[in-house]
């Protein structure tokens, strides 16, 4: 979001949203019937970003930047040619040009430069326990036929489930109360429709001693449910190893 849009200017302040951590602070929000469960936090950018982070931002808040960026991007696709971003990413390092001869870093050092793309933004990072619909499966690989790889698919649209709904009412009732004007993340609105990104899925796979109690042991060993249970209880050689557990 634009933290400051609507904020007269002897009331702004600074983000500085490169500076720091990835987050500094967090709320959380719970529904009245208690489901739904949202935790919100500031989300800080690498100052090697910032450039690309800011080009994006004009290009989804503005129609026509928007449909010329699209137009340059599927001309570069069908051209198989690189076009020229320079206007949208004009903190890129040029051994060409004597006035980018700093690297991006060095650039971003400035007030000047990190006023004008990312002193006035302010970014959410939410988190929340979606409705666990996933169906993970094996299936062939058209590719190798002697791998099967892993699939997954979702009984229903993720993104129409009551937590992202909830989280994001959340964060626009506090663009709002920031001065400040909300701009979706370019998948869910403006490059995509309600694509969600998830940057670390956790939960989803619960431990237990029987397929009645989870999807693993205490090993990460798949429980079997079908006809060689129970004189196999496990799946050879598959194990569940990250977080989700």
């Amino acid at each position: 979001m634009d933290a400051q849009k609507n904020l007269p200017m002897e009331k702004r302040y600074n983000m500085f949203p490169t500076r720091g951590p990835i987050n500094t602070s967090h709320v959380m929000f719970t529904t009245n019937d208690g489901k739904v469960q949202v935790n919100v936090e500031d989300g800080g950018i690498p100052s090697m970003l910032a450039p690309a982070v800011g080009a994006a931002l004009r290009v989804l808040e503005d129609k026509i930047n928007h449909d010329k960026f699209m137009q340059q991007l599927n001309g570069a696709w069908f051209s198989q040619t690189l076009p020229d971003f320079q206007q949208w990413f004009p903190l890129t390092p040029d051994p060409s040009n004597p006035t980018r001869f700093q690297t991006e870093d060095e650039m971003l050092s400035t007030p000047f430069v990190e006023d004008k793309f990312l002193q006035n933004v302010f970014y959410f990072n939410c988190m929340g326990t979606d409705d666990s619909t996933g169906v993970f499966s094996l299936k062939s690989d058209p590719f190798d036929f002697g791998k099967p790889k892993l699939d997954l698919k979702f009984t229903d649209n993720p993104a129409s489930q009551r937590v992202y709904k909830m989280t994001e009412e959340i964060i626009k009732a506090m663009a709002e109360a920031m001065g400040g004007r909300y701009v979706p993340w370019f998948t869910w609105q403006g490059f995509q429709n309600h694509k969600l990104v998830t940057v670390h899925p956790l939960g989803g796979c619960p431990m237990g001693n029987s397929p009645a109690e989870g999807v693993v042991n205490t090993k990460g060993q798949v429980f079997r449910v079908d006809s060689a249970a129970p004189a196999k209880p496990v799946y050879d050689n598959l194990y569940v190893m990250d977080a989700s557990i």
